[in-house]
């Protein structure tokens, strides 16, 4: 079960990261930005892409630091996921939650 571990904590970190950034742009945008499923689930993947590489390096997990595990991955998340849509959007790609896509630029 331990090996488990990193994919679970990885897909928690990145659930809770995508509510708190879902969060603040619902609270900052005029009229509030609907919530995007295809966002949220392209999120959930790159979270659980991260769980995968870190279960299968061999990273040590624990259920004792359960919470400073799922904020690394949720950094990780938004670090790797960063790069993706930077990376995506110099290749004309569009990614879900990218700047275009949020600010509807042409």
């Amino acid at each position: 079960m331990e090996a488990w571990l990193a994919l679970i904590y990885s897909i928690i970190g990145s659930f809770f990261y995508a509510l708190i950034w879902y969060a603040k742009t619902w609270a900052t945008t005029n009229p509030p930005e609907p919530f995007s499923y295809t966002k949220f689930a392209a999120t959930l993947i790159v979270g659980g892409a991260i769980g995968v590489i870190f279960w299968l390096s061999g990273s040590p997990e624990t259920q004792e630091n359960f919470v400073d595990q799922i904020v690394a991955y949720g950094a990780v998340t938004a670090v790797v996921e960063t790069i993706l849509k930077a990376v995506l959007g110099k290749l004309g790609v569009k990614y879900p939650g990218s700047v275009k896509t949020i600010l509807a630029i042409p």
